[in-house]
């Protein structure tokens, strides 16, 4: 429907009010009828084929849907909560955050993003286009805007490091050459048990089982938040671990006096160990003077070694290691199985050789069988 009207200055101007099935959508003033008349069409065609988008929502700001978006979330950690909100103000904000959402174009998102792989790093911009992907993904499935401009976006791949565990002999020698016992067991558990760092520094000693030899990953510690922060850990994350039994007595020598509520690893003031710290104090001194070039995470790259050189399956070192999934233990430590798969091919070949045989030996004695007859 259009409506002339009359506009600033005594000049005329056109109304175009769109009505779909009888329900009033929206609508839009325009200086020339014949503009009016093919915006109405124009959305009343997307209103038939489903593309249709709010106008009105999509002029409102990138930041505003960033909002939005968020608070239609479940509730999360509060440690992802803290990242989403990170990369909303520190890379979405700047460069979209007062733009009307439906101005940004794919091309814009393709060249943001490209910078921030190349400026900070590639997994910094597939974190920050994930996001901004999930907004836009949202706006559309509320009708505020009929496409994604952050679909399709192609990056360069995320790199991992390759893993660099220690072999039994390093790992003691860590161990030996430090100190205080807190850091020896420290190193002890985390080589063959193979917890996060935030898991160690939550680590309780309500959370080990000595007769059973196993320890329980209920919590960690994030150290991103001002003055830290105890939360539970994901769901697949949770897990009950196995404690070799060597480890299992130093850590019943180390406990014997602790009371069940302690921290394992607790610092000098009794809160929970930060890595920089560790680190600063303990660990990067004693890797040098061993000539390791290695970080704390690379002790869980130990514990997976070492796992899997004692036959442990794919299935097992992600349980371990408190993986989502197989696949990203695969993706992780692929490297790590090659002797497996050829113990596999040799037993493969074993196998087949002996059926060979069998049949070659039965057409044998069926032939002797013949010519006796």
């Amino acid at each position: 429907m259009i409506e002339p009207r009359s506009g600033p200055n005594g000049t005329r101007v056109y109304r175009a009010r769109v009505y779909y099935r009888g329900r009033y959508v929206a609508s839009r003033t325009f200086a020339r009828k014949r503009d009016a008349q093919e915006w109405e069409r124009k959305q009343v065609d997307a209103l038939k084929t489903g593309a249709w988008a709010d106008p009105k929502a999509g002029e409102r700001t990138v930041r505003e849907w960033c909002e939005i978006w968020m608070a239609a979330q479940p509730a999360r950690a509060q440690a992802t909560e803290r990242k989403i909100r990170g990369v909303v103000a520190k890379q979405i904000a700047g460069a979209f955050g007062r733009r009307p959402l439906v101005s940004v174009r794919p091309s814009e998102v393709q060249a943001w993003a490209a910078d921030i792989s190349r400026k900070q790093s590639a997994a910094t911009a597939r974190h920050s286009l994930g996001v901004l992907r999930r907004v836009f993904e949202h706006a559309v499935r509320d009708g505020a805007i009929h496409r994604n401009p952050a679909a399709g976006i192609r990056l360069p791949k995320v790199q991992g490091n390759d893993p660099r565990p220690l072999t039994h002999d390093q790992l003691w020698r860590l161990a030996g050459h430090l100190a205080e016992p807190r850091d020896r067991v420290l190193i002890l558990v985390a080589g063959y048990c193979g917890l996060r760092w935030g898991e160690l520094a939550a680590l309780r000693w309500e959370d080990i089982d000595l007769d059973k030899r196993t320890l329980r990953v209920a919590r960690a510690y994030s150290e991103e938040a001002p003055r830290g922060e105890m939360s539970p850990v994901k769901d697949h994350q949770a897990r009950t671990v196995p404690v070799p039994g060597i480890i299992a007595e130093q850590l019943a020598a180390f406990g014997e006096l602790k009371r069940s509520d302690e921290l394992v690893f607790p610092s000098a003031t009794s809160t929970p160990l930060r890595n920089r710290n560790f680190r600063r104090d303990v660990f990067d001194d004693a890797v040098a003077a061993l000539g390791l070039d290695i970080t704390p995470h690379n002790l869980r790259d130990t514990a997976a070694s070492l796992a899997i050189r004692a036959g442990a399956s794919v299935v097992a070192v992600a349980r371990l290691l408190g993986h989502e999934s197989a696949a990203t233990t695969l993706n992780h430590y692929a490297g790590l199985f090659p002797s497996d798969l050829d113990d596999v091919a040799h037993r493969l070949d074993v196998a087949a050789r002996c059926v060979i045989g069998a049949r070659a030996r039965a057409t044998t004695l069926e032939d002797e069988d013949n010519e006796v007859r």
